[in-house]
């Protein structure tokens, strides 16, 4: 790892079979300016992402909102089309559209598990991600949410 990279940790992690996804990046040191933006783009994709994914809506109607904050950031170039796959029996499993075009168009259903966002932004600083496991019901339910503690005084 040298200074000013980004260094992107993924886990694949089971529980009873069942497999769940957590992605975080982190600086080395000092970072680009572009590598900044592009941290503040990937969490605004993520907050897109977990804001707008509710049963019925299509997943390619959240992906071009996504598309939208990397272009007004002039991240179009870094961009990987592809925000979330399903997760469960297989680490990567249907719907899958990050790889099967024909997946953006399916409806988000209750019951699903979604990990989201999948796809890294690629600049050249690094992969940059921020990826949890949800389960869609009438909302979604982050099954990785992270509790953080903070140390006693």
């Amino acid at each position: 790892m040298k200074e000013g990279s980004i260094v992107s940790v993924v886990i694949g992690a089971d529980w009873n079979h069942y497999y769940a996804n957590i992605s975080r990046s982190f600086p080395v040191g000092q970072i680009s300016e572009r590598a900044k933006n592009a941290m503040e783009a990937m969490e605004e994709a993520y907050i897109t992402s977990v804001e707008n994914t509710k049963p019925g809506i299509k997943f390619i109607q959240v992906e071009r909102e996504i598309e939208k904050i990397y272009k007004s950031r002039n991240l179009g170039d870094y961009y990987i089309t592809g925000y979330t796959h399903g997760v469960g029996l297989l680490i990567e499993e249907d719907p899958i559209t990050t790889i099967v075009v024909s997946h953006r168009v399916m409806e988000a259903k209750e019951g699903m598990v979604l990990a989201m966002v999948h796809a890294p932004l690629m600049v050249p600083e690094g992969a940059i991600k921020k990826e949890d496991t949800f389960i869609l019901n009438k909302k979604l339910e982050n099954v990785t949410k992270q509790n953080i503690r903070k140390p006693e005084n």
